[in-house]
């Protein structure tokens, strides 16, 4: 059995998720309160330090999670302005993670926003199958957003050392 968001119960717990994700990348992590959030579900802060002259910097990106159990086309996030919202709150790039996938109106709408912005923000959208590949690898995600899986690795471990 792979790793499957299947095991996510609801939205509330796919923010958690994404937000545990990117702390163990070593972002640091604010969610707004939970309700109508103006299309930000997960904020994220990496430094970044110059190697030359050791100062630190901050790299903001805006997470949106959707979850739902489809494809996620631009109507789902028509509400938001993403350019001013990135603008707005001095980030560097706006993540779209998916449950399913976008639609490939959606794709080439992001697509559209990277060929014209002129601050070169960052547009990206990951789809369900993107993201899970990246958790299989966080390990120490497993237990807790995934037990049916996680306990499905820990038989296998048992059964390979008999």
């Amino acid at each position: 059995m792979p790793l499957s968001l299947n095991e996510i119960h609801n939205g509330n717990h796919f923010e958690e998720l994404v937000g545990q994700y990117f702390q163990q990348l070593n972002g640091v992590v604010n969610a707004p309160a939970i309700g109508g959030d103006g299309g930000i579900d997960v904020i994220v802060n990496f430094p970044v330090r110059d190697q030359i002259t050791g100062a630190f910097y901050e790299r903001k990106w805006i997470v949106q999670c959707k979850f739902i159990n489809a494809n996620i086309g631009c109507r789902e996030i028509q509400t938001v302005n993403i350019p001013a919202l990135i603008h707005s709150r001095n980030a560097v790039g706006y993540l779209l993670i998916c449950k399913r996938s976008p639609t490939t109106t959606l794709t080439r709408f992001f697509e559209q926003l990277k060929q014209n912005c002129r601050f070169n923000y960052c547009y990206e959208v990951w789809t369900g199958t993107q993201f899970e590949n990246r958790l299989a690898l966080k390990y120490e995600l497993h237990e807790q957003f995934f037990p049916n899986y996680w306990y499905e690795q820990q038989q296998r471990l048992i059964n390979n050392n008999i």
